[in-house]
């Protein structure tokens, strides 16, 4: 269920939903904010990726939920999995193929963030 207020970070109640967004984005940016550095992958070092395996493809299917929401394709998991062995394998050379050209898909940078409020006030982002 959508909260219908929220308060800032001044305790300042709001029920717009433009200032909604804004609080949950300024809550998520500083939750997932990191200020740790990572070593590049070694296969920049090598010029290329280690292939993406079927097998790797097909655990990960298998251990997908069915009866999730469905993503912007409209495809769900039911008919992923429904792919089987021929989607597996053209999966796998089509990510082999993303990760050594270092592309990331518009659709794999979008997300639907649901509130899920805990005990406290509801209308406090950090429950």
């Amino acid at each position: 269920m959508m909260p219908t207020a929220l308060l800032n970070d001044h305790g300042r109640r709001t029920t717009l939903r433009t200032e909604m967004e804004e609080i949950c984005l300024a809550y998520f940016n500083e939750l997932f904010a990191s200020t740790k550095t990572i070593d590049p992958p070694v296969f920049e070092q090598i010029g290329q990726a280690p292939e993406v395996l079927s097998a790797e493809v097909g655990m990960a299917l298998r251990n997908m939920k069915v009866g999730k929401a469905l993503g912007p394709d409209k495809i769900g998991t039911e008919e992923v999995k429904a792919g089987g062995e021929v989607l597996t394998k053209a999966l796998s050379v089509r990510f082999t193929k993303y990760i050594n050209e270092g592309r990331i898909l518009e659709q794999w940078k979008r997300a639907r963030t649901v509130l899920i409020p805990k005990k406290g006030d509801r209308e406090d982002i950090r429950n």
